[in-house]
């Protein structure tokens, strides 16, 4: 860059961490660097960090002042993608059109917060769950507890070059998103991402925010819960077609056909469909949850664990019991359903792991002193 003038950085309308900025005139000059070595050696960005749970401290109200202020430049936060919303395009109360996605986003300080994506890059944006991303220069706001807003430049880059970036990742890899503090009251509502890996909740904390109640999007959050009870009334598994899953009809004495796909076979594939009860400290709840999560609840395929009821009916309802009372972090998924004209929510079990007690050591840590912060 050449011809450029240096000048104070004004903060009303430059939201970067520098003191200084340049200035382009007519006789400036910009151009390109033709050597591919020497564009490496310049840093993709120059963030200034702030962990997530920082932000529970700093005022997020409209023109805070004081200490616990957030910078006026905003903040520069890394994290981890737990979940990404749809764009949605809505007209403002001034008339323009705009448009926003609503993301989650983790960090290793055991906190989550909601960062709003407005402009273009709200519709061209293809991050997912597990990817890394930087906000720039986000503004703080207390909507939804605490709330981030990217600019309407769209400062929000994926897969940052920053010696953070392989910590965080490792850290989502390793589990410990399963364990995190929401800083939005919505925390784990983004939607659409997959997984159940939003933020950590208790069971009565969901029911009461009304987790599945939007007919917009299904919830995502998460609980450390103790298995209650497997409801054993009926059985614990359909017949699957080995090619599609999908529901196949027949017996064992005839061949399985599948109406999905058109296989047929001597041999079906049983797969898990069933609900059990998680409770923890503050209440309880009946969950639906499909082969994967049973599978890891009951040591057994579905498929063994048939067998062993033909074989043994007490040795099965032993085996039930022998894996209640076990506890788990669980990935949630609450959404709106409609049963002969009757709305209400099914809560799901999406996905399952054995407590981390490090991660939980952790987060339990992080949580008190968010506590002390907020009696100061």
């Amino acid at each position: 860059v050449k011809n450029g003038q240096v000048k104070a950085a004004n903060e009303k309308f430059n939201n970067t961490s520098s003191r200084y900025e340049v200035t382009l005139g007519p006789s400036s000059e910009v151009v390109p660097i033709s050597d591919p070595h020497a564009a490496s050696s310049i840093p993709a960005g120059h963030w200034l960090i702030v962990p997530i749970a920082a932000l529970a401290a700093m005022d997020g109200a409209e023109g805070a002042t004081g200490a616990n202020a957030p910078p006026s430049r905003g903040v520069d936060v890394l994290g981890v993608l737990l979940s990404v919303g749809e764009s949605s395009t809505f007209t403002s109360k001034a008339g323009k059109e705009l448009t926003k996605r609503v993301v989650e986003i983790a960090d290793d300080s055991n906190h989550s917060i909601e960062l709003t994506i407005w402009g273009e890059l709200a519709t061209t944006f293809a991050g997912g769950p597990g990817d890394v991303v930087v906000a720039k220069g986000a503004r703080l706001s207390a909507w939804n507890g605490k709330s981030l807003s990217s600019s309407f430049d769209g400062d929000v880059f994926l897969h940052p070059q920053h010696e953070k970036a392989p910590r965080v990742k490792a850290w989502y890899d390793g589990g410990g998103a399963s364990s995190v503090i929401a800083l939005s009251s919505s925390g784990g509502g983004a939607g659409g991402g997959g997984g159940g890996g939003g933020a950590r909740r208790t069971i009565g904390d969901a029911l009461a925010a009304g987790l599945g109640a939007s007919k917009e999007r299904p919830d995502l959050w998460s609980v450390q819960a103790t298995v209650l009870l497997i409801k054993s009334s009926r059985e614990l598994w359909y017949t699957s077609c080995p090619k599609c899953k999908k529901k196949v009809s027949g017996d064992d004495a005839q061949l399985w056909s599948c109406e999905a796909c058109g296989w047929q076979g001597p041999e079906c594939v049983r797969r898990y469909i069933g609900r059990f009860q998680i409770s923890d400290a503050d209440a309880s709840l009946w969950v639906n949850a499909y082969d994967e999560v049973l599978t890891e609840l009951l040591a057994m395929s579905a498929d063994d664990l048939c067998r062993l009821k033909d074989v043994d009916e007490r040795a099965y309802e032993a085996h039930l019991k022998e894996h209640s009372f076990d506890t788990f972090v669980f990935g949630m998924r609450s959404v709106l359903d409609e049963w002969n004209n009757e709305a209400r929510v099914k809560h799901g079990a999406v996905s399952m792991k054995r407590i981390n007690f490090e991660m939980e050591a952790r987060a339990m840590l992080e949580t008190i002193k968010l506590e002390a912060i907020k009696l100061r």
